[in-house]
């Protein structure tokens, strides 16, 4: 599951780098995808940016992509700094889905903070790799640490289900 998890951070910090980045070329590989100015393109049914605020909000089924990395969702917010318009933070909400290949997160609720270099996913979170899963109420991804914690919700249980590497094995 590293490899999602990997997915998941390098899409979050290609939106936040590259909401301005040039166009360039594009490539399926994972680890370009961090090094390389790939486009990044969003479209939404509505769009509302607060200079003041420092906010850009997405609104109305978003979709989201870069390489071959795609987030889905009803409504993405980018908070951004002061002065060189550096993200803080990343929300997307509402029927979120994001899809890399095989792998694909969902969860009512992603968050990145990109200062911490921690992602959040909220609301009956899932990560799913071929046949392997990860479920629980929320899913916290520390990115700089290689490590997560994944939290059931009050009356449920964090499941996991993984399947054996049957690559060697013969029928």
């Amino acid at each position: 599951m590293k490899p999602l998890f990997l997915a998941l951070f390098l899409f979050f910090s290609l939106v936040s780098s590259a909401v301005a980045a040039p166009v360039g070329e594009t490539s399926t590989t994972l680890s370009a995808l961090g090094k390389e100015n790939l486009p990044i393109k969003i479209v939404s049914d509505r769009l509302e940016a607060d200079d003041m605020a420092r906010k850009v909000k997405f609104i109305g089924h978003v979709v989201v992509r870069r390489g071959d990395v795609t987030l889905y969702a009803q409504e993405v917010l980018v908070t951004y700094l002061q002065g060189k318009g550096d993200i803080e933070e990343i929300i997307a909400s509402g029927e979120v889905r994001i899809i890399q290949n095989d792998r694909i997160a969902t969860a009512a609720r992603a968050t990145l903070y990109q200062k911490d270099a921690k992602i959040i996913l909220s609301g009956s979170a899932r990560l799913l790799q071929g046949k392997d899963s990860i479920e629980g109420e929320e899913i916290t991804v520390f990115i700089n640490e290689e490590r997560s914690i994944i939290k059931a919700g009050q009356d449920g249980r964090v499941q996991a289900i993984f399947h054996p590497n049957e690559s060697g094995v013969k029928p």
